[in-house]
């Protein structure tokens, strides 16, 4: 008999403690899942006096590692983007059954451990991934398609799981034709986005007398975003990115920064509310990288705009608020 993947799941928790795996408490509806072990073989070098054939194989170092794939939906997810930047600040219920929830990067401690489920073809196989962090993630948003989004994930063990029944969220798909992107409080004609966050995990803190990752440490963030605009008149792209201002006539010194908002909404509202579902993704200060200006025969002109974050005297380098039915995370 032969088995498909749509027939599985994939569950979220956020532990109370490491070292405990925790059921599921939100169903996520994944593209793909490639969350598997990395588990080392040691195998020793030719010894004068061996034989001429490898005599053994031995167990080296054991970690988690892989990535999720999904479409965007604004609930669920929400715990992936609280495990990525650490911190959750919700505002409570606003009307109608809607509610509001913050993400922001932490400032101090670590970034809370996940536990995840992962069942395969109708229960045929079940792993449950215990001490895990979110290394990063990245948000696509291309013109006429279903906006997505990527999680790496870096963990320390897993174990067999027992099979349990998923409830999966309801809430809708979000799309490009409902999404605004700003810059600098400017809206901007742009073809595609994608948005980069790294926490760049130190995933290899393996100690002598075990197989097993001893920590998974935060180290120094990095956000990137890139953008294809369709050339304008006014935002002067190229001065701002090359010249350091959007005044400059030439190449100086300066750098040139801009806020970024993008917000992706969806036509349905939450439950009884004016208020629709929605993520907003705010960037305080981006850096303009690179802007140039390709030009080919008859085609359309569109800039391949590059930015990189940096982190603003008061500001956080990023926020992340979702518009759900969720009450808590």
């Amino acid at each position: 008999m032969s088995y498909t993947a749509e027939t599985g799941y994939v569950g979220l928790a956020r532990q109370d403690v490491k070292g405990t795996f925790k059921e599921p408490t939100d169903f996520m509806k994944v593209m793909s899942v490639e969350l598997n072990p990395e588990g080392d073989k040691l195998i020793p070098d030719p010894e004068i006096g061996s034989i001429s054939d490898i005599d053994s194989i031995h167990q080296g170092t054991y970690k988690i590692s892989g990535s999720m794939d999904s479409y965007v939906r604004p609930e669920a997810i929400g715990l992936l983007f609280w495990g990525a930047l650490g911190t959750s600040a919700p505002s409570g219920a606003l009307s109608g059954g809607a509610y509001l929830h913050n993400f922001t990067p932490i400032t101090s401690g670590s970034l809370p451990w996940l536990s995840v489920k992962k069942a395969i073809a109708d229960d045929v196989q079940v792993f449950d991934y215990k001490d895990c962090k979110v290394d990063g993630f990245t948000l696509d948003i291309n013109s006429s398609e279903f906006c997505s989004a990527k999680f790496d994930i870096v963990g320390i063990q897993d174990e067999e799981g027992s099979a349990v029944s998923p409830s999966f969220e309801s809430s809708p798909l979000l799309v490009a034709t409902k999404t605004t992107i700003n810059i600098g409080g400017v809206a901007t004609s742009a073809k595609s986005c994608s948005v980069e966050f790294k926490n760049n995990l130190e995933s290899d803190d393996f100690r002598v007398g075990s197989r097993f990752l001893g920590d998974i440490t935060e180290k120094r963030r990095e956000l990137d975003v890139k953008m294809d605009i369709v050339l304008d008149t006014s935002s002067d792209l190229y001065k701002k990115a090359f010249y350091g201002s959007s005044s400059a006539t030439e190449a100086g010194f300066d750098v040139h920064a801009e806020s970024v908002d993008i917000e992706l909404s969806s036509p349905t509202n939450i439950s009884s509310s004016s208020l629709p579902y929605k993520i907003l993704v705010q960037i305080k200060n981006c850096v303009f990288m690179s802007a140039p200006t390709p030009a080919s025969g008859d085609d359309l002109v569109v800039i391949p705009l590059e930015l990189k974050a940096t982190k603003a005297t008061g500001y956080n380098l990023i926020e992340v608020h979702i518009w759900n039915s969720k009450t808590a995370y």
